[in-house]
């Protein structure tokens, strides 16, 4: 984070500096969505991507 364009820039924040990493969120979003699928009684498959090829 840059002190100094923090101050006006919307997208720089303390907040997000110090808190968990968007990787994180995302995932944490994504087991809330399977979460809330599931508990709906849809069926949810979760597969575990392979480092390679990157997709």
């Amino acid at each position: 984070m840059n002190a100094q364009t923090a101050v006006d820039n919307f997208y720089q924040n303390k907040e997000a500096a110090t808190g968990a990493s968007d990787q994180d969120k995302a995932l944490a979003e994504f087991e809330h969505v399977v979460a809330a699928l599931t508990a709906n009684g849809v069926n949810v498959h979760v597969l575990e991507d392979t480092r390679e090829p990157h997709t």
